[in-house]
Order: C-alpha cells, then structure tokens, then sequence
C-alpha cells in the first residue's frame, strides 16, 4: 500500500535512566562530567520549506517570519525534528510521545464487519420466511448532567428507556415542515432536523408495537424491533409519550427515525471515561468544546429529558463504556494505544531492583533528559535558537492542497501486521485491532520519509474538491536553497549526551541523510540538511579560568556515542531511520510515497482489499 508516511519498528525495550541518574537532573547541580556550551550550525532545505504559523483567515499557510520580517525558523520547529531523531537512536520510550488514546472504529462493509456486527447485533435462533432475524444488541437512552437522589455533586447520568422505529412519512404528515432528502447526494445533518421541528427532540405521542419486524433490502434478511404504527401530536388513548429521535442522513435511502419512550426514573451507571470517550469521538479539534456536533447536543444535558444516546451493555451489572450518537455508533477499541506499546518498552517487574539498588531503572529516557518534560517536572538542558535565512531565494508559486491528518484508527497501518506480505495480508489471515481480544503492537515511530527535489508532487484536487473552498489550503513554501543559521545552547550535558546530540543532528556523520521540517512533509516539503559549523564548551569541572571555551571535536564526540552504541546502531530500528532519511534510497519516489487519498472510500478500499504497509 503506498503512503507518505511509514514506521520505524520498535525497539524491544527502552533504555532508561537508574533512579540514582534521574535524581540527579538538574540545571541548577552541576554533573561533575557536564558541558555547557552552543553548537553552531547552518540548515540548507533542498526541497520547498513552509514552516508556518498556521493559517490564516483566507486558508492561507505561510512560512514563518521573524521580527524583522526576514524569514526564519523558530527553535521549536529544529528541535521537534531533532527529538524525533534522538528519541530513535537512544531507545526512549515511545509512550511519551504517543496520546494514550481508544481509537474509535465503524466497519459496516469492510474486513472488520463481522467482529463490529458481532458485537451490535445477534442472529434469532428462529428464522421467518427462510432468511434470518436480526437483533439490535444496542439499547437507547437520555445522558443528563445533574444531581441523582441524595448526591451533593452534578454528574452524568444515563436513564434508559425503550426505542422503535418510525416512518419518515409518518412523521410527514404529523409535521409538514419536516425536513426530507429529495436526491441520492443530498446531505442532511440531525441538527437541521431538529431545527425544522424546534431544535430538541419533539414531544410525540405514539402507538407502538414492541416486537415487530421488518425486511431490510441491506442485509437481505428481518429486523426485529419496535415499530410505530400510530403517531400524533397531542395525547391519544393507548398512545405512548415519547421523543422524536433523528440522525443525519445521505440521500433517499433511509426512511425511518427513531422514537424514545418509556424512560427510567433510575440512572444506570456509567463507565469512568464513558462521557469523555463519547466527546473525544465527535470532535473534530485538538480540544472536545469545539466540536460543533456535540456543541449542539450539550445544550441538552442541563434539562430533562436529556441527550439521545445510543449505548451497549453486555451484563446488566456492569458499568455503561460504549456510548454514541447513532444507532450504529463507532466502537471504541478494547485497548488503548499504550497497551500495545508499553509491554515492550517498560522494564519488566523482575528487572527492576529496588529503590536502595543503585542500577534500579527509573520511568525517565534520554529524550526526556536532555529535552526536558513537565510532567515528570524536569527541566530542558537543550535551548534551539531561531535559524535566520541568510540569503533568501523567494516562493515557489503557492498552490492549493487538501491536507488530511492520519488516523490511529487507520489500523492497515498504525498496528503492525505480521501475517502480511508484499503490502497484502496473507490469505485467510486477519488484521490485527485494538478490537481484538489479544493485544496488537503499535508499528513504532511514525515518519515522512524524505525526497528528492525531483519528487516532489502536491496531490492534484479533483473537481468535487475544487468545488468546496473550505477544505482546500493553499501553501506558500520557501524555494530550495535558502540556508539558515541559527546555535543550540546546551546546560550541564555530559559528553555521552552531547555525543547523541551530534548524531541526532549529523545523522553520524553522514552528508547525505536529510531532515524533514515544516508542513507539506507528505508531498516532499522540508528536506534539509543541517552542518555543524563548530562546538564550543566549558567543562565543568574546569578550574582555569584563563580560557572559559574549549572547541570540541564533532568526530570525537560521534566515536564516542558510536562506540557506546555500537550494537544498537546496527539494528533494524535503527537502519530504517537511516533509509526514510536518504533522498536517494530506492522507494524515496512519488509512487511509493504517494499519499492516501483523502476520500473515505479509498481508506475503505485499501481495508477490503486486505492491504497493509510494507516496511520501508
């Protein structure tokens, strides 16, 4: 499967500090051994470069400028790339650098159909008319933010209740300004359903027959549910009070809502992260409260009846974990990220000594060392300064782009799959989730593999795309060959760290390898290689004080963080680094490195086609 992006294995185990390392990181408490110092050095981008600052209000990316209005690139950016480097070649942890995230997952076509079907629905033992009867296993209910009983504190409460099916057309003629598709491509989300009829669910009165069954062209065989065979706007004998219900919808093809009645007075409880888990799902942004589906539905949660939901409970007495929109709501994964990560990069309990044992490991990685991280309260010894274009080239001609960000869920990809070969799973083999009962791993660290400037291709938007301004960017890259200057500063690091610094920025020496900066990194932006102009470092052991400086030798520095990796370096991790780093290795092209289209249906194509990532 060709893709802009691939992995870098992971390493069996992380190497860590000892607890007596750890304890000791400190800017302020000098290492006896420690350095303090800059490196010098120049970045010269053999491809277009667009380091930016996001977009602006016209959809525009544009490189980043300094105060001056030069062009520039902040320290942040350098020192993103060289972590992601040192992080590699030092065998830190890769848990620290990925969410702790339960990827959600939908399959109603694909290789995963029968595992996610499984789950919300089950065959009657019973047949009617020779073909089988399916059973929803999902129940509905209303999730509300507010006291229960006796509790002193709000919390989210979920009150089931009962669920049928409802004609369209019935509700049609209830309400005549009810919105309804009128061509296959016509869009309709829930929000403006409920506009139509009030902006909330709509109070109905409704008879019901609680064990129908109905005939699905989809599926080819029955659905047992509840049925709405009378509906009224005000209360009649023998209707039942309720709610009208509705998800979004594309085209014609769907011609029923739903209907919730008989709610609970009782909650049922939930699932620590159940809320956060359903948030998490329906955002589109970095942060759930600027989600504008759940920014409609919330409103809702302060008053009674509440937010439709959807939810699964296997046992009656356990806690609600699963909870969704729609009926067929996306499943959160069994496991989450970090459980197909941390049994390989953790020590494992018999390795650990204990706390009085001077070679007992702590949680704490080089990476984390030398670049510091709040949450283990340490503190950065790296300082990366701002690279100033020292001769400016210009733009390349800005062009429009659809920019996607790939997904954990994408799971062809994000888990490794051991039963494929040549980019294919084997035949009768299964890919391998984080919906599966066994735990999968992670494919290791993700990278955009660099390319030569010959390469270099932004994918064409077709005329659908053309057609819609808001999902296209236009990008204003750099052109190649602009060179920028800038220094690294470094505090109290010792030589063996300093040694890993100059590998990770040097690639060990290699002036053929390439970093990869900046946005377009799919299309073959940002490849840049960085020289290292000269270090100088006091010691801080030093007691003359005649010369404060001393010049270090880069050759040394790198023997010595060779020599003390020797083994390591030779390993597969390792050497795949190196090749997504070398513009002239053999899949370093256009057609490998082609990025997945942004349509959904081509992600679905490559899962039925049982396609996977071949390692780089």
């Amino acid at each position: 499967m060709h893709s802009a992006y691939n992995f870098v294995p992971q390493a069996d185990k992380a190497k860590l500090l000892t607890k007596a390392e750890a304890d000791r990181l400190s800017q302020d408490i000098p290492f006896e051994d420690g350095l303090c110092g800059e490196i010098e050095l120049t970045l010269t981008n053999d491809t277009p470069l667009l380091v930016g600052t996001g977009l602006n209000s016209q959809q525009q990316a544009l490189p980043y400028q300094s105060a001056d209005g030069k062009s520039a690139i902040p320290g942040s950016s350098l020192r993103g790339a060289i972590r992601s480097v040192l992080e590699i070649v030092t065998r830190s942890r890769l848990d620290t650098f990925v969410d702790d995230s339960r990827p959600a997952i939908r399959d109603l076509a694909g290789p995963l159909r029968e595992l996610y079907s499984g789950k919300m629905a089950y065959v009657d033992k019973k047949r009617f008319k020779e073909l089988p009867i399916y059973h929803s296993s999902v129940k509905a209910g209303w999730l509300r933010f507010a006291k229960c009983d006796n509790e002193q504190q709000e919390k989210w409460n979920l009150y089931p209740c009962f669920v049928a099916r409802v004609e369209q057309s019935k509700i049609r003629d209830a309400f005549p300004n009810f919105l309804i598709p009128t061509g296959n491509n016509e869009k309709l989300s829930a929000k403006k359903k409920y506009e139509r009829l009030g902006a909330a669910p709509k109070e109905v009165f409704s008879k019901v027959v609680k064990r129908g069954i109905v005939y699905s062209a989809n599926l080819r065989a029955y659905l047992a549910q509840g049925i709405v065979t009378e509906l009224n706007t005000h209360a009649k004998e023998g209707n039942e009070p309720g709610h009208l219900i509705f998800t979004a919808q594309l085209g014609t093809r769907k011609h029923r809502e739903f209907f919730f009645y008989g709610t609970s007075d009782s909650p049922i409880s939930l699932a620590e992260r159940a809320v956060h888990d359903l948030i998490e799902i329906y955002s589109h942004a970095p942060s759930p409260q600027f989600s504008p589906e759940w920014d409609y539905y919330k409103k809702w949660a302060f008053s009674t009846p509440g937010i439709p939901v959807f939810y699964l409970q296997e046992k009656a007495d356990e806690p609600v974990a699963d909870l969704g929109l729609v009926q067929m709501f996306k499943l959160r994964a069994k496991h989450r990220l970090h459980s197909a990560i941390k049994q390989r990069h953790l020590p494992e309990p018999d390795e650990k000594s204990s706390d009085h044992d001077e070679l007992a490991l702590s949680e704490i990685d080089s990476a984390q060392a030398m670049f510091g991280d709040a949450a283990c309260t340490i503190k950065s010894r790296l300082s990366f300064g701002e690279l100033r274009c020292e001769n400016t080239i210009g733009k390349v001609q800005p062009v429009n782009a659809i920019l996607s960000s790939p997904k954990t869920s994408f799971f062809p990809n994000y888990m490794a799959q051991p039963n494929s070969v040549n980019g294919y799973l084997r035949p009768g083999a299964k890919y391998e989730t984080l919906l599966n009962d066994s735990v999968p791993e992670l494919s290791g660290w993700k990278r955009y593999p660099v390319r030569d400037v010959a390469q270099v291709v932004v994918a064409a938007i077709n005329p659908q795309q053309a057609a819609n301004q808001q999902i296209q960017t236009q990008l204003n890259p750099l052109a190649a060959d602009n060179r920028f200057k800038g220094f690294i500063r470094f505090h109290n690091l010792r030589e063996k760290e300093l040694g890993a610094l100059i590998w990770a920025l040097s690639w060990g020496g290699n002036e053929n390898l390439r970093h990869t900066l900046g946005g377009g990194k799919p299309f073959g932006y940002g490849s840049c290689k960085i020289e290292i102009i000269g270090i100088k470092a006091s010691r801080n052991d030093d007691s003359s004080p005649q010369q404060k400086y001393h010049q270090f030798s880069t050759t040394e520095l790198l023997k010595r963080f060779s020599e003390a990796e020797s083994v390591w370096l030779s390993e597969i991790p390792v050497k795949t680094l190196l090749k997504m780093a070398d513009p002239t290795y053999k899949n370093a092209n256009s057609s490998w490195l082609k990025p997945i289209s942004s349509e959904p249906r081509d992600f679905q194509k490559a899962k039925n086609e049982k396609r996977s990532l071949s390692e780089y």
